[in-house]
């Protein structure tokens, strides 16, 4: 229910609402007792009746409490009135940074561009010292206001908040947002362990992003996109803004490169690299700078597929990989006064609006796919072998072995709508995988495949995981074995299926998602028809 003018609620008085979406409403709320106007975010009424929900939202409240710094958003306070959870941060009258990159170029020149990378660096480096991960860097969480001195002034938010929402899949069956795809780190979409490299990548995706006008990898769909990030070069903002000097390239480059041991050490030498390169002369007419790269999609995918001598699949999920899935159907856009990230559209001339803490917060409210779907894809996206036989390609072996599973063709759909596409073991090798995002079930499913058709099996997830399953499965088409469980940071359902006949042995499947092991377990498993 939504809080009008004069309202008090946990002490605040509502003065207006900032903005709204599928998990609640923000406000601007003058405080009970000191003469200051606070940010309230208020969420709805379901999710404060999630325990695990709860228990996390207040656990990363806290430790984004503890962050002090004057380029980071300060929290306040956090509570609940009956089953309604709140939040209080500070106030910032300002635009958040998506806003001003939708004015054009005339409101981010080159120097006002490092200026506000530099500042959001020292923010996000002083977090990583304290052990606090972002995870959701993006122009619309990085604010600016102007100081006493009529200088910007420079903050990130949604600190804590962000991390506590990237980690629960569960919440995706109350319309509530994981993350953004479009900075998302190719280590979140693979679901391997993260650090303040990931931070680093999506600043490099934010600069590029502030100085071209446009995200990195504008693609048709969620899925082209989570591709992308993984194989494709880091965009050049020279092809797209011919007048940033040449050098800002390997910096971005650097940035966004797939290892995260070849990127930057710190936000802050991505700062300073970049305050080098944007001082450079334009006009130089050296030759196209050489990227900076992580490695070939060769290494990138074989992460996601189980190595054949050793006849073992890999962990099927983790809680980056929760993220990245349901990431991959939504996108963050702002409903306030300050507008949207600014990825759906060329940049416009328009008015300066107004803003707060309350824009990047509610920006985790808000769903699009319009980012997807604006642009063909990148011209530079490694080139994809030619099909071999059948509508999937090099990937049909895997199709034919679950043929009522799996969609027929890539513009069809399977077992609950899931639409799928492949990913590549190496370039131009054959398929190994095809990843099938979750869709209105809230199930992803990934299908693993060794081409020499060597016999394959999953491993137990380790560390991280409660409520462990593991059974023997007999049905007409074969038997084999299957082992349910539910992650313990994130609450979603983690489940893995291997194969005995010799028509599917060499294949593993993987579902995520649901609000637990025991319901993808029951909601999926049981009737998957294979």
């Amino acid at each position: 229910m939504a809080l009008l003018p004069g309202t008090v609620f946990a002490g605040y008085t509502i003065e207006r609402r900032l903005g709204a979406g599928g998990m609640g409403a923000v406000y601007l709320a003058r405080h009970p007792r000191l003469p200051r106007r606070d940010a309230l975010k208020v969420l709805d009424d379901s999710l404060g009746s999630d325990h695990a929900f709860r228990a996390r939202f207040e656990r990363e409240a806290e430790l984004a409490s503890r962050l002090d710094h004057p380029n980071i958003v300060s929290i306040y306070d956090r509570g609940s009135e009956g089953s309604q959870l709140w939040i209080s941060m500070q106030y910032v009258d300002g635009v958040d940074v998506s806003a001003l990159v939708k004015q054009g170029p005339a409101a981010l020149p080159p120097e006002r561009v490092s200026y506000i990378i530099g500042e959001a660096a020292r923010g996000l480096d002083s977090a990583h010292r304290r052990g606090l991960l972002h995870r959701d860097v993006k122009p619309a969480n990085i604010l600016v206001a102007r100081s006493d001195d009529d200088h910007d002034k420079v903050l990130v938010t949604d600190f804590g908040i962000a991390r506590s929402l990237d980690e629960s899949v569960a919440l995706t069956a109350t319309g509530s947002l994981v993350a953004t795809l479009a900075y998302a780190a190719p280590e979140q979409i693979e679901g391997k362990q993260v650090d303040h490299r990931v931070d680093i990548y999506a600043l490099g995706c934010t600069l590029y992003e502030m100085l071209t006008g446009s995200v990195p990898f504008r693609r048709e769909s969620p899925v082209a996109v989570m591709h992308a990030h993984l194989s494709s070069p880091p965009p050049r903002a020279t092809l797209t803004s011919p007048g940033v000097p040449p050098e800002i390239d390997d910096v971005i480059a650097k940035a966004m490169a797939k290892d995260p041991a070849q990127r930057f050490g710190s936000c802050r030498e991505l700062a300073e690299a970049a305050a080098t390169a944007l001082r450079s002369p334009v006009d130089r007419g050296r030759v196209a700078p050489t990227l900076v790269r992580g490695p070939t999609t060769t290494a990138v995918n074989q992460a996601l597929v189980p190595p054949v001598q050793r006849r073992r699949a890999p962990k099927i999920v983790g809680a980056g990989l929760a993220l990245a899935l349901v990431a991959a159907l939504v996108v963050v856009i702002v409903k306030v006064t300050s507008g949207s990230d600014s990825s759906a559209a060329p940049p416009t001339p328009v008015p300066g609006p107004v803003a707060s803490s309350a824009v990047a917060t509610t920006a985790a409210l808000e769903t699009t796919t319009a980012e997807m779907t604006t642009a063909p894809p990148a011209s530079s996206a490694a080139p994809i072998p030619a099909p071999a036989t059948g509508a999937w390609g090099d990937a049909s072996y895997i199709v034919d072995a679950f043929p009522n599973l799996l969609p027929a063709t890539p513009n069809s759909t399977g077992y609950q709508g899931i639409s799928c596409a492949p990913l590549n073991s190496e370039n131009g090798s054959t398929a190994r995988q095809l990843h099938c995002p979750a869709d209105g079930n809230g199930i992803s499913v990934n299908v693993w495949c060794d081409p020499a058709r060597s016999q394959q099996t999953y491993t137990a997830s380790g560390d991280g995981v409660t409520d462990v399953h593991e059974e023997r499965w007999t049905r007409p088409s074969g038997t084999g074995s299957v082992r349910w469980e539910t992650d313990s940071m994130s609450g979603s359902g983690l489940l893995s299926v291997s194969f005995d006949d010799p028509g599917r042995d060499f294949c593993v499947l993987g579902a995520s998602g649901g609000s637990s092991g025991q319901d993808v377990h029951d909601n999926w498993f049981l009737a998957a028809p294979f």
